[in-house]
């Protein structure tokens, strides 16, 4: 709910809420860190990227930790620090 509250400052009955309570689910299934955790990770991405004058919603921010999770070739679960780290970087560096 926070995030989506970041994002448009939604009620808990918006759209946007369910859409975040399946992202943070996908994502903590895929990488074992708490929901709470992953959002931060979400939070503090957006903060760096808007530092570098890149603005991102959380809810696209979400979806890229997630896709970059997915798409590691490695042996058990990847940290979503990891996708995060991952996306912020590249997405500075195509600035």
């Amino acid at each position: 709910m926070n995030l989506a509250i970041i994002e448009q400052d939604a009620s808990p009955d918006d759209a946007l809420v369910a859409e975040f309570e399946e992202l943070l689910a996908t994502a903590e299934a895929s990488c074992g860190e708490s929901q709470e955790r992953i959002a931060d990770y979400t939070i503090n991405a957006q903060n760096q990227l808007k530092e570098a004058g890149i603005n991102e919603s959380p809810s696209a921010i979400l979806r890229a930790i997630s896709e970059a999770i997915d798409q590691k070739p490695v042996r058990g679960k990847v940290k979503c620090i990891d996708g995060a780290t991952t996306y912020t970087i590249t997405r500075i560096r195509e600035k």
